[in-house]
């Protein structure tokens, strides 16, 4: 497989992996037929907490992440 062809298939992939991951956020609402997601509701919990695993499993240092935010308040 020449490296264009490799390219375009990762690509794919991670498109794939993101709309995945949108709609799986879009899931998590309070109505629905639209995005409802108030501030500190269980559904803006729960996406959070799952963007935080995301990111803990793409190594994106969520814990430095969250101290850098707290330092900011």
């Amino acid at each position: 497989m020449s490296d264009t062809v490799r390219q375009q298939a990762e690509r794919e992939a991670a498109a794939s992996r993101v709309m995945a991951r949108a709609d799986r956020l879009a899931a998590l609402s309070e109505t629905a037929d639209a995005l409802t997601r108030v501030y500190l509701s269980p559904e803006h919990l729960q996406a959070n907490q799952l963007v935080g695993q995301w990111m803990q499993a793409a190594d994106d240092g969520v814990a430095g992440q969250r101290r850098q935010h707290l330092r900011t308040l």
